[in-house]
Formats: C-alpha cells, sequence, structure tokens
C-alpha cells in the first residue's frame, strides 16, 4: 500500500472513533495534528464522499463517450454492410423468382441451366470477396441454398466438369439382379 492511502486509513479510523463516541473531537483532532475545526471540515468531506459513493446508481458499467473518428468509422462499416446484405438479399429474390414452378430445393436447382448456376457462382464468388468475415454457408442461407450444393458446384466449375450432372435411368432398371446364394 502506498503511504497517501495508509494516511486516508489513518483518517478514517480516527473520524470512526470519533463517530462511534470512543473518543472526543478534540482527541481526534490532537492524534492526526490538526485543529477541532480543521477536523470537522475533514469529518463532513467524508461524509459527503461516503454518502455519494452510496448513493443508487444505473445498473452496468458507466457508458464511455467513444471518439468521434471510431463512432463514425463505425458507422461507414455498418452502411457497408447493410448494402453488402440488400444485395444478398436482391439476389435471393432474383434467384427464387428466375424458378419456373416452385418446388422443393432439390427441384428448383435441377430446372436450373448451366450459364444460371455458373452466373450465380460467379456472382457468389464476388459477394463472399465483398463479405470475407462471413462464412460461405451463412452465405449459402442467407440466398437459401445448401452448402453441400455449393460445394458440388464449386468443385466442378474449379475443375472444369459441367456444374449440372442430370440424374440418369432409374437405379432399378440399369441394374442387373445378382442372384442370390442359399
Amino acid at each position: 500500500m502506498n503511504r497517501e492511502s495508509n494516511t486516508a486509513r489513518q483518517r478514517l479510523d480516527v473520524i470512526l472513533q470519533v463517530r462511534t463516541g470512543c473518543i472526543t473531537a478534540v482527541e481526534g483532532a490532537r492524534r492526526l495534528g490538526i485543529s477541532r475545526k480543521s477536523y470537522y471540515q475533514w469529518e463532513s468531506r467524508g461524509m459527503r464522499a461516503m454518502v455519494e459513493a452510496l448513493t443508487a446508481r444505473c445498473p452496468g458499467r458507466p457508458l464511455v463517450a467513444r471518439p468521434d473518428s471510431e463512432t463514425e468509422s463505425l458507422r461507414k462499416r455498418e452502411a457497408e454492410l447493410n448494402e453488402q446484405l440488400e444485395q444478398a438479399s436482391t439476389f435471393r429474390r432474383n434467384w427464387e423468382n428466375d424458378a419456373p414452378e416452385l418446388g422443393s430445393q432439390q427441384q428448383i436447382h435441377q430446372r436450373r441451366t448451366e450459364s444460371q448456376i455458373l452466373e450465380f457462382l460467379e456472382a457468389f464468388e464476388k459477394l463472399r470477396m465483398q463479405c470475407p468475415r462471413h462464412s460461405a454457408s451463412i452465405l449459402c442461407q442467407s440466398v437459401g441454398l445448401s452448402y453441400s450444393t455449393l460445394r458440388q458446384w464449386r468443385s466442378r466449375w474449379r475443375a472444369n466438369q459441367p456444374v449440372i450432372r442430370r440424374p440418369g435411368p432409374p437405379k432399378g432398371s440399369a441394374r442387373t439382379t445378382m442372384p442370390q446364394v442359399e
């Protein structure tokens, strides 16, 4: 403990002894090496400080004003994010409106053409560059696409393969049945 807080504690002890009646104000002033008038001034100041410290306050941490430059940069970032969100929402609306009759997610994606999906992938990559903090799965949710479908499309696109693989004949008709061993 430093010397100032030690001195403050000694003063507090003397003031509490006087307030509880253990010693008189004259004795307290003598112990502190001050006049009786100065003692009463210290006691009054200490009591005001105690009342101030014990006054009810709003819960939580006190508000700290941020510097104007930080507030301004946060507002700019918020505006950028709102613009990106609007772009993603517009993209999703266009993506859903382009689908012929709405059905299941799988039916919608099967009806897409190769060029529509390639256009989507290019736009999605641009969106990823604009929103580097967001994961691809979160962006997929925002445009209504399953993450696994996106991964398949992207891997085929990067490998220069056809993005869409249409299903072949039903599995039961093309397969020959194996004789069962008893």
